[in-house]
């Protein structure tokens, strides 16, 4: 069976981080984007303390096509999706 991914965007913000903690509670696989290097750095803290599970964190700015396509490369590369 195929691992499955969640994707959250604006991660780092009031309602993403949120619902990455909750998920990740239910032990769902998470790729956490935000723009917000510090809100994303603040989450990650507060989820690593909370969990075993290593979410993917990318400081991006997803409006820009290139940044997304350099998140997809990056986890085709680690395996973690097999298409674009």
């Amino acid at each position: 069976m195929k691992t499955k991914y969640i994707i959250i965007t604006g991660a780092g913000g009031f309602v993403g981080s949120y619902f990455a903690s909750h998920l990740l509670k239910k032990n769902y696989n998470l790729i956490l984007i935000d723009n917000n290097k510090k809100s994303l750095n603040n989450l990650k803290k507060k989820l690593t303390l909370n969990s075993y599970l290593k979410p993917f964190y990318f400081v991006e700015d997803i409006s820009k096509e290139k940044n997304v396509k350099k998140i997809f490369k990056f986890l085709k590369k680690k395996k973690r999706i097999l298409q674009d």
